[in-house]
């Protein structure tokens, strides 16, 4: 179906990253707040905030074009 191509994008699109990014991803989903990913990698929740935003964008230019448009984010697209 059109949701798992999309789902199979989405976990390539993931998989292509640095390490050290997947790394904050999973403990991000894990402790679910920028400040305890902050406690355990010794860094401030800002620090952690910007990475998560670098993150983002790298999923989205792995994942291509249709990114916003398979995933309704195009709304707030606009606001890097």
């Amino acid at each position: 179906s059109n949701d798992d191509e999309k789902m199979t994008r989405l976990k390539t699109a993931v998989w292509q990253l640095p390490e050290e990014y997947k790394r904050v991803l999973i403990l991000y989903a894990e402790a679910g707040s920028q400040r305890e990913v902050g406690k355990i990698l010794g860094v401030s929740p800002s620090t952690i905030c910007n990475l998560l935003k670098v993150i983002k964008q790298l999923i989205k230019d792995n994942y291509g074009d249709s990114f916003d448009t398979d995933f309704n984010t195009g709304v707030r697209s606009g606001s890097n």
